[in-house]
């Protein structure tokens, strides 16, 4: 009963109070925290979408300042990195995902290979973009890159930049640039599935 009359009178409902009083006074309690929900919700929802929309802005910036002096293959290539690099820096890593060998992305789902140890702590906060210095393509099925990593402009304008090296792979007509994949595993996978195809139409004929 104490607890009770505490709580009437945090309320504002004295001791004297009706009944009615009571449920006026925490039906407008109700409302009000209904109110500071719905604020929150519709603020979390902004704010993923002011994320996804700064990422296409950033890429959209990038088509027009970078990629103007490359081939049309080597600007496809350089658009869709920048593109999951803009996704990873807004904590979304769905372009890794979408990067990675089929035989991987055939069998697994999004949400279990962002609980992969590789994957859970990839962040890339601060990129700004990535410049791919050169290309060297070898015949129709990989090329190798050498890239820098180019950093949001520090307090005094000055970007930092991390070199790196990498090769991209063509597979089921889209390059793979595999993060915890690897090419050998992708090339037993297609071998299985060739063979089972060739068992199916031996069993049909």
């Amino acid at each position: 009963m104490q607890l009770l009359a505490k709580y009437r009178m945090s309320l504002g409902i004295s001791g004297e109070n009706t009944m009615s009083d009571w449920n006026t006074s925490y039906s407008r309690t109700c409302a009000i925290l209904l109110l500071f929900i719905l604020t929150m919700l519709i603020g979390c929802s902004s704010d993923k979408k002011d994320k996804a929309d700064s990422a296409t802005t950033e890429t959209k910036d990038l088509d027009t300042n970078y990629y103007s002096h490359l081939s049309p293959e080597e600007q496809e290539i350089a658009e869709m990195l920048n593109e999951a690099l803009q996704r990873l820096k807004y904590d979304d890593k769905s372009g890794l995902y979408e990067l990675e060998f089929s035989y991987y992305t055939d069998e697994n789902s999004y949400d279990e290979y962002i609980k992969r140890g590789e994957i859970i702590y990839a962040e890339m906060d601060s990129i700004h973009h990535l410049d791919v210095l050169d290309f060297t393509f070898y015949g129709d099925d990989s090329v190798a890159l050498k890239v820098e990593y180019v950093f949001d402009p520090a307090s005094d304008g000055t970007q930092s930049r991390l070199p790196d090296q990498f090769k991209l792979y063509w597979s089921h007509d889209r390059w793979v640039k595999p993060t915890v994949t690897r090419i050998h595993h992708q090339l037993e996978y297609d071998y299985k599935i060739e063979k089972a195809i060739e068992a199916a139409e031996e069993e049909n004929q």
